[in-house]
């Protein structure tokens, strides 16, 4: 029942990844608003709109973190339901390079 150790360089930025993309901005209270992001916004969206923003907006999601210095070679897929996608994307740290998987709901 207790939670021990730490986690440092490569495995903290990845989790850092992880937190700032399943954490909807401006929603969560313990969090400020430049933090999370805002993927949510697409829901409800087309695929050509989606398809167009949602590079840009996991780019500015992962810039608040100084660690990390790119996010770059985006693939987007369709999901297996029919308002999903999936995105891969690599994340450049100052620790190394992270691939990345995120499902976009539209």
């Amino acid at each position: 029942g207790r939670i021990e150790g730490m986690i440092d360089n490569m495995d903290s930025v990845d989790q850092a990844i992880d937190i700032i993309l399943d954490t909807n901005r401006y929603e969560e209270i313990i969090y400020p608003d430049w933090f999370g992001n805002e993927l949510y916004t697409l829901i409800g969206q087309n695929k050509p709109y989606v398809e167009s923003e949602v590079e840009r907006m996991i780019k500015e999601a992962l810039a608040v973190d100084d660690r990390i210095t790119d996010v770059m070679d985006f693939l987007i897929l369709d999901g297996e339901e029919e308002d999903e996608m999936v995105v891969r994307f690599k994340v450049i740290t100052i620790f190394g390079d992270i691939e990345k998987v995120k499902n976009v709901r539209r």
